[in-house]
Order: structure tokens, then sequence, then C-alpha cells
């Protein structure tokens, strides 16, 4: 270690479960704001959408392939998802195990819970995937989403999917999280924009809410010696990206962007 880096000291665990609680009830309350100015279809819709993502059955909308990548991490249906979906596919048996699991999670992002919300927003969907996945198989998947997208549009809602690979998207491709080339010019703006909107729907949480302020510029070695204590479980948490500033020539290069 070098002399002049000071050490990490990590939080106890009561404070650490104390974060993850306190994510928890604020993704819970905005969530739930959300929710208020939707239609009942638009909300049975936005119920349904993580179970569509999470099994492969002919009978689902977005059906493709049987295998077709699917299978949200660490998500299991309840009961509120398994009604939204019957409201759609009355009868239909989701099935228990989908299977390898490649999405790690699922959030919403733009205005959705916020002062800027109205009737006519629509659901912008950040589907982060599995880093490994092969070209083809990212190909099969956003088939599968398009084709949600197309079913969603039929009943009046309005739902655009980004699949992320967050491995291009930390290291400042952001092309994948908005639909068009604006390469790195935006990239901590947007980054910035996740951590103050997005809301989680399911798979793993972002592990930046277990990252104090201080130690934000050395989030990966901070993660280590939380992983080394056995401190978190790694597989609840995703890495969307460390924030520990935004240059001025950022802000410059996404006006002129």
């Amino acid at each position: 270690m070098n002399p002049a880096t000071p050490s990490l000291t990590t939080p106890p665990q009561s404070t650490l479960d104390q974060w993850r609680k306190n994510f928890l009830d604020l993704n819970s309350q905005k969530l739930a704001s959300a929710r208020e100015q939707l239609s009942p279809r638009q909300q049975a819709v936005l119920d349904a959408l993580p179970v569509l993502l999470h099994c492969n059955g002919s009978r689902l909308p977005g059906y493709v392939a049987p295998d077709t990548p699917c299978g949200i991490v660490g998500f299991t249906p309840t009961l509120e998802h398994h009604s939204a979906v019957h409201q759609f596919a009355r009868g239909v048996q989701i099935p228990r195990d989908p299977g390898p699991r490649v999405i790690e999670g699922i959030y919403l992002m733009g205005s959705l819970g916020s002062i800027a919300q109205s009737r006519n927003s629509d659901l912008d969907v950040w589907l982060c995937h599995d880093e490994l996945l092969t070209d083809v198989q990212i190909e099969a998947l956003q088939e599968k989403c398009t084709r949600i997208e197309k079913w969603a549009d039929g009943l009046g809602t309005e739902v655009h999917f980004f699949l992320m690979n967050l491995r291009d998207f930390r290291d400042g491709q952001s092309r994948s999280a908005d639909g068009e080339d604006c390469g790195s010019s935006q990239h901590l703006l947007l980054l910035d924009e996740f951590y103050r909107s997005a809301l989680w729907v399911a798979g793993k949480m972002p592990r930046w809410w277990l990252i104090p302020e201080e130690y934000e510029y050395r989030a990966d070695s901070y993660w280590a010696e939380l992983t080394a204590q056995h401190k978190i479980g790694v597989s609840d948490w995703l890495d969307v990206g460390s924030l520990p500033t935004i240059p001025a020539g950022e802000f410059v290069g996404a006006g002129l962007w």
C-alpha cells in the first residue's frame, strides 16, 4: 500500500444494513409516487414486466424461443406479479425456474416518481444483463424486449428498453443508454442522473448506496474490503460505476452535443 494512501475503515454490519434499508424505503416511496400517476392498465403492465423478462413462456407476451436469454437474479414473482400477468394471459402457468439468470438488474429511468412525471410519461427501462452474453444472445434478448414494447404499446403504455452492458458503461460507452452516440461526453452526467432518479424494479441493487462519499474515489478498494470482511452479499449488488466527481469539461461537452 502506498504510505500516502489512508487505510480503509468499513462501517459495522448494522450500519450497512441500515443503508440497505434506507435505499429500499426510498425506492418504495418513489415507486409508489410513480404508480399514483399511472392508469390501472399502465400499473398492470409495469407489474407484469419483471415476469415477462424473467420467464420464457409461449403464451406470455414477448415470447421468442425457449432458449432466449431471460431470468432476473434474485427475483421471485409475487402474487401481485402473477395477478398482473393473468390480466393479459389468463390461465398461463409461470415457470418456477427460468434456468440461467442473465438479467442482473431492472431499473426505470427518467421522470417517473419525480415532479416531471405526467400521464404521458413513458417507461424507460434499463435492462442490465450479464456482461458475458454473446452478440447472438444479446440480439435474441433485444428481440424479446422489442416484442414486449409492441405488446405494451397495444395497451396504451409506451415502454422503451435499453440493454446495458455495465462493463462497457463503466468504461464510458454510453451509446446503449440512450440510443444515440454521444460518446463519453455525457457518461458521468448520465450516471449522476441514474443515482438521482432511477427506480429499482428487480434484480441486484446499486452498490453505490453502500459506499461513503469519502471513499467514492476508491470505490473498488472499499468494496473489496467489504467483501473480504464478508459484510455484504456480492450477488445482491450491481456495480454501475463510481462518481467521485464530474469534470467541468463534461458539462461543456454535453452542452455542445
